[in-house]
């Protein structure tokens, strides 16, 4: 179920997600059949578990087509400042996510805060289903690490290359901006290997140049590696403080590929024979203000967003040759 289903410049939310999902969950328990949900954005897999997503108005985002970033941007900002306040102006598929929440009748900045407030733990949403079991296989970090490095490097090696190089012709007929990526060029590993596919299209994967090879590929692991991370936290936060769910957890680090499957088999054996009390709450983690603050240098005519990125743009040799530059010229 739920593969091959819509096409590559299809835009896919959480909301079309949901509705397809659902009839089929229903007729795969009519039939006496256990339901897998296997992988995906755990964003998604919320929406099938909780009747809690918001039902966004199918607003007409064709009209806006025309707004620069720029001018989308002060669009949200005049609805929703604090949203606006995070968010930069030229990430224009999220700045239109939450136009068309905002328009819904609340703003988007309020549900956000609801998922990060203690009531909202204490409150949670009315789970859609009796019976659920979140299985959640887990590893320290380095041991993940190197796992999404090989894996990323046999899926490139395996197929991934000659996926890209077609997904990128499709984009070029698209007429979609780099900063504005929809549909399938959304998947981690396009936007990465833009750099590569712009030079060596008709090229095999080992034959990109080195250098350009290299920096894309460490930015797809990193930014693999960076999702995880987030996919991790979402689990620790939004299911495992939830006493009415039932988890398994299952740590795979240091574990060998033959004995993995055994591991898990034996696990999900005893947790399902032998349902023990839910996982203990966690405190969720608070997200600092300063990480989502919105930064405007004037004299670089450049925004960053969170305190890191501002001081390494302050710390940057562009800002400190241009701030030289201006104070000389005020002398």
């Amino acid at each position: 179920h739920m593969i091959d289903i819509i096409d590559i410049l299809d835009e896919f939310t959480v909301t079309n997600y949901r509705n397809i999902s659902l009839p089929i969950i229903e007729n795969i328990i009519e039939r006496g059949k256990t339901v897998f949900v296997v992988g995906g954005t755990n964003y998604y897999i919320e929406s099938i578990l909780y009747n809690n997503l918001v039902d966004i108005k199918n607003i007409e985002t064709k009209k806006y087509e025309d707004l620069s970033n720029i001018d989308l941007w002060k669009l949200l900002n005049s609805l929703d400042p604090e949203r606006a306040g995070i968010l930069h102006h030229n990430d224009r598929r999220k700045i239109t996510r939450s136009l068309q929440i905002s328009f819904s009748g609340r703003v988007h900045s309020e549900y956000i805060q609801d998922q990060r407030t203690d009531s909202h733990f204490q409150n949670r949403p009315k789970k859609r289903f009796k019976n659920i079991l979140f299985i959640w296989l887990t590893a320290n970090l380095e041991f993940l690490s190197n796992l999404i490095r090989k894996r990323c490097l046999t899926m490139l090696q395996n197929g991934g290359w000659e996926e890209l190089k077609l997904l990128y012709q499709e984009f070029l007929k698209s007429g979609i901006y780099e900063n504005d990526l929809r549909g399938a060029f959304q998947a981690l590993g396009f936007k990465q290997f833009i750099p590569a596919l712009k030079s060596f299209n008709d090229c095999n994967y080992d034959e990109i140049e080195a250098t350009i090879k290299e920096r894309c590929f460490d930015d797809f692991v990193l930014s693999t590696i960076r999702y995880t991370k987030k996919q991790n936290r979402w689990v620790k936060n939004r299911i495992l403080t939830d006493e009415n769910i039932k988890t398994l957890t299952i740590d795979v680090s240091e574990t060998e590929l033959t004995k993995y499957q055994e591991l898990c088999y034996s696990a999900l054996l005893e947790k399902c024979s032998n349902i023990v009390p839910s996982h203990a709450s966690l405190t969720p983690t608070t997200i600092s203000s300063e990480r989502l603050k919105r930064f405007s240098c004037e004299v670089c005519e450049k925004i960053a967003i969170g305190s890191s990125s501002w001081q390494a743009h302050c710390r940057s040799k562009r800002h400190r040759r241009l701030s030289t530059t201006q104070k000389s010229k005020k002398i």
